[in-house]
């Protein structure tokens, strides 16, 4: 089995694509099955390397497009898995917005938002202020937060 340049070139480019991937996609995997994703990986990962490799060996040409039909279902699965986890994301999403502008309305209507907020793994977002009724006693704010434009007292 001779080493070709090309074979170096789409490993080379198959690598950089896996790791881009995988780091853009870090944040949601949290939201996929565990179970779905270790499959469809395996699959993925046995479908390619068996039709490169019956690609390349003259005993394996009849096996390359059961191979390549393998990798190409897992690539297929593995897109509708992180769709769904994508889904599953935008859902939390909704959810931490709206505890977080029940955090910080004036006037809350869950006491324990900012305890479901954490376990959510919410992360807070958006520019919105937080505005104190002037009938509310303002909170203990530190001098230098206290000129903060994110923090206005009406």
């Amino acid at each position: 089995m001779d080493e070709h340049p090309v074979d170096k070139v789409l490993a080379t480019a198959a690598v950089i694509v896996a790791a881009v991937w995988a780091y853009f996609s870090a944040p949601v995997l949290r939201y996929a099955d565990p179970a779905m994703l270790s499959s469809a990986g395996g699959l993925l990962g046995a479908g390619l390397a068996g039709a490169w490799m019956a690609g390349r060996m003259d005993w394996g040409r009849r096996w390359f497009v059961p191979y390549a039909l393998v990798g190409v279902g897992a690539a297929i699965f593995l897109v509708i898995q992180l769709n769904v986890a994508y889904s599953f994301s935008d859902a939390n999403i909704a959810r931490c917005a709206a505890l977080q502008a029940d955090m910080i309305s004036a006037q809350p209507k869950r006491s324990d938002s900012a305890d479901v907020f954490d376990a959510l793994g919410c992360i807070p977002r958006g520019t919105e202020a937080i505005h104190f009724p002037k009938t509310q006693a303002k909170p203990a704010i530190a001098t230098e937060q206290a000129h903060s434009p994110i923090v206005s007292h009406h």
